[in-house]
C-alpha cells in the first residue's frame, strides 16, 4: 500500500508537471504569435473574386439566416420573407471583418471553448461569391466561413476561428455591435425601421406626405422650399380635401415627416404563419410619401392583430409589425400640425433612446423563423 501510494503520488506530480509545461508551451506559442506581423482576412479571398453575393449566419442551435441581393438588387434577409438589410450595418461588418488586423492567438489551443469557439450555438458567418445565371450564391462554395468567438469590447477585439481549422485568431475589431438586433423579433443586419434607410427618397425630409387613414380626417402635408436662391428655409402647409391650405408649424411638420422615416418596427412577420394580416379590404390606412429626388413610397397599415399592428411598404415589400400605439402617431389629427399650443409626440419620439441591443441568437419568439 505504501509503495502504491508513492507511485500514485509520483504520477500526480508527473501529470501536474506535464500540464504546467503544456500551459507554458501554449503561452510561449501565443507570445510568438502576438509578435508576428498582423494579416487581414481579406487576404484569404482569392484574387479576382466577383464580390460577395450572399451571407449566411447560423449556429448549432438551429438559427439559420441567409442574406442576398439576388431578387431585385436590394440586400434582403431571405429567411424572413425578404426584410430589407441596413446597408450601413452590413458595410461596417464587412469592413471590420475583412480589413481589420488579425493575429494568430494560438495554433493548438488546449481549450478552444475558452475563446468562445467550438461551443454549442457559437455564431458562424459564411460569405459566398456572386452567382452566375441560374445559380444561387448560397449554394456555391463559401469564400470564407468563420466561427465568431468571444468579443472583448473594452479592447476592441474578437476571437474567431476559420471553419475547418484548429487555430484561434484575434481580430482587432469588435464584431458584436454589427451582429446585434434592437428587438427579439428583428434579425441581425435587418433595418429596424418601417422605411428602410436604403429607400432612394430617404436622404432628407419628405417633400409631401398624403395621409389617408381608414377613419379620421385625410390631408396632405406639403413642404414648400424658398423660391429665391438668396432665401433659406422652407415652409409647410396642410392641404385639406376641400382645397383649403393652412400653414403648418415648421417644427411639428418637420418632426412628423422625419419620424415617418424613422418609425421603429417591433418584428418581421411571416405572413404564412399569421393568417389574415389586415392589409386587405376597407380597414387599411395609407401614407404616400414623396421623398428626395421624386421617389414615392406607399405605406399600408392594417387593422390591429393579436401579434401587432400590420405594416407594409412598397419598397420593403415584407410584412412588419408595429407597436399599436403608433397608429395615432402616423395618422394624426391635422390640428397637431397647424395649431399652436398643441403638444405633438414626434419630437419626443425622435429623441427617445432605443432599447438596449440584444444578441443576434434569437429564439422561437421571432416570427418567420
Amino acid at each position: 500500500m505504501v509503495r502504491a501510494g508513492v507511485l500514485l503520488a509520483g504520477v500526480i506530480v508527473l501529470v501536474a508537471a506535464w500540464s504546467a509545461g503544456s500551459r507554458l508551451e501554449e503561452r510561449a506559442r501565443e507570445a510568438a504569435s502576438a509578435a508576428a506581423p498582423p494579416a487581414r482576412l481579406m487576404e484569404r479571398l482569392a484574387p479576382g473574386e466577383r464580390g460577395i453575393g450572399a451571407i449566411r449566419l447560423y449556429d448549432s442551435g438551429g438559427a439559420d439566416l441567409i442574406y442576398s441581393n439576388r431578387i431585385d438588387g436590394v440586400w434582403r434577409c431571405l429567411t424572413t420573407t425578404g426584410a430589407v438589410v441596413d446597408l450601413r450595418i452590413m458595410n461596417r461588418l464587412f469592413d471590420k471583418m475583412l480589413t481589420a488586423p488579425v493575429r494568430l492567438r494560438s495554433d493548438r489551443p488546449a481549450d478552444p471553448g475558452a475563446y468562445g469557439v467550438g461551443l454549442d450555438q457559437t455564431p458562424v458567418i459564411a460569405l459566398y461569391p456572386r452567382a452566375g445565371d441560374g445559380e444561387r450564391a448560397e449554394d456555391l462554395p463559401a469564400l470564407l466561413e468563420i466561427e465568431i468567438g468571444h468579443a472583448l469590447p473594452d479592447e476592441d477585439q474578437t476571437f474567431l476561428r476559420v471553419v475547418g481549422e484548429t487555430a484561434v485568431l484575434v481580430l482587432e475589431a469588435d464584431l458584436d455591435a454589427e451582429l446585434r438586433t434592437p428587438a427579439p423579433g428583428i434579425p441581425p443586419l435587418v433595418d429596424p425601421h418601417l422605411v428602410p434607410a436604403s429607400w432612394p427618397g430617404a436622404g432628407g425630409a419628405p417633400r409631401q406626405v398624403q395621409v389617408r387613414p381608414h377613419a379620421g380626417p385625410a390631408f396632405d402635408l406639403r413642404r414648400i422650399d424658398a423660391g429665391d436662391p438668396a432665401e433659406s428655409g422652407s415652409r409647410w402647409v396642410v392641404r385639406h380635401p376641400d382645397g383649403r391650405e393652412v400653414p403648418a408649424m415648421s417644427i411639428a411638420a418637420m418632426a412628423y415627416s422625419m419620424y415617418l422615416l424613422r418609425t421603429p418596427i417591433v418584428s418581421v412577420v411571416d405572413p404564412t404563419r399569421v393568417g389574415e394580416h389586415g392589409l386587405g379590404g376597407d380597414g387599411v390606412s395609407r401614407l404616400l410619401i414623396e421623398g428626395e429626388g421624386g421617389a414615392v413610397l406607399e405605406v399600408r397599415i392594417g387593422a390591429m392583430q393579436n401579434w401587432g399592428l400590420p405594416a407594409w411598404t412598397s419598397f420593403g415589400r415584407s410584412l412588419l409589425a408595429l407597436d399599436p400605439s403608433l397608429e395615432s402617431v402616423l395618422f394624426p389629427d391635422p390640428a397637431l400640425l397647424t395649431e399652436e399650443g398643441r403638444e405633438s409626440p414626434w419630437l419626443r419620439l425622435l429623441n427617445a433612446a432605443r432599447p438596449p441591443d440584444l444578441p443576434w441568437r434569437f429564439g422561437p419568439n421571432v416570427q418567420g423563423r
